[in-house]
């Protein structure tokens, strides 16, 4: 339902008849979501781990941001390196951009449940249970994100360029398992692509159900 409502969202404000004399623009930006390591940050989904810090770094972990707008209608796409957000980050995010251009629905945050990436419940500020199997909450953490969240979105709305907006999808069989055993997948394969009007893209977002 999730990527139904994210295409619907980009297809509506692309064809908009109220605005039609307006072209739609796009801009993106990607921040590095990795933690400093001295921060000691446990990774997401590891509880037999008890928070024990992550040792190193193999990959960086990233915010990517899509920013859409047409005439005054804006919509920012966010997709993360992470295992999951809590529900204090948006509010918290909306309060930082202090725009009123962006608001609740305006601004979709998209985690791609990661666990090479740090933990949920560390940036959680209704984690009052100070529990290392869950997760510790981190105030400096939870800042951290909320940071790298807004700067995405304010450097992709920095540099806006006309763009085209095109989605399909099909079905991929056989690609996917239910790691749960009950046989039930989703094979659907969604992509939505956003070009610039020389045709290069500009980004690419896909959609395919899997355990990361």
């Amino acid at each position: 339902m999730r990527v139904i409502a994210l295409v619907c969202a980009v297809l509506i404000l692309a064809s908009a008849v109220s605005f039609a004399e307006e072209p739609l623009v796009a801009g993106v930006a990607k921040v590095n979501l990795t933690p400093p390591l001295e921060w000691k940050f446990a990774l997401g989904g590891y509880g037999a781990r008890m928070s024990k810090p992550a040792e190193g770094v193999h990959d960086w972990v990233w915010v990517k941001a899509l920013v859409l707008k047409k005439a005054n209608t804006h919509l920012a796409l966010v997709t993360l390196d992470i295992v999951g957000l809590p529900p204090n980050i948006k509010p918290e995010v909306l309060e930082k951009l202090a725009d009123p251009a962006w608001s609740a629905e305006s601004v979709l945050l998209l985690p791609s449940h990661s666990h090479a990436s740090l933990n949920m419940s560390a940036i959680n500020s209704r984690n009052i249970l100070n529990l290392p199997q869950i997760g510790i909450y981190d105030p400096r953490l939870k800042d951290w994100v909320v940071g790298r969240i807004v700067e995405a979105i304010r450097q992709a709305s920095a540099e806006l360029t006309p763009v085209a907006v095109g989605v399909g999808s099909t079905v991929v069989e056989g690609m996917n398992r239910n790691r749960r055993g009950d046989g039930v997948t989703d094979p659907e394969l969604t992509v939505l692509r956003v070009d610039r009007v020389d045709g290069l893209p500009l980004a690419v977002l896909v959609n395919w159900t899997a355990h990361p």
